[in-house]
């Protein structure tokens, strides 16, 4: 089972670093998908149905993800205006 997705807690450079990484990989597997769909039939790997889940799902977990870092740092930015 893979973590839920959640922001990078910006003033940790390493958790940034795994957290853009991931974000890296949910593209590639877009891409991936997207490029499978792409071949001609005989060439594809998945389905059109099964490349077009992974699309769906990847696209959704980017978007997701970036909401999320969105939010966290200026949840972030939030709290360095408090002190």
């Amino acid at each position: 089972m893979s973590p839920l997705p959640r922001g990078p807690r910006w003033g940790d450079r390493v958790d940034v670093l795994a957290w853009l990484g991931l974000l890296r990989e949910i593209i590639k597997d877009l891409g991936s998908a997207a490029e499978n769909v792409t071949r001609t039939e005989d060439e594809r790997e998945l389905g059109r149905v099964a490349a077009r889940e992974a699309i769906l799902a990847a696209l959704q977990m980017a978007n997701e993800m970036l909401d999320l870092g969105m939010a966290s740092l200026l949840e972030q930015e939030g709290r360095a205006g408090l002190n």
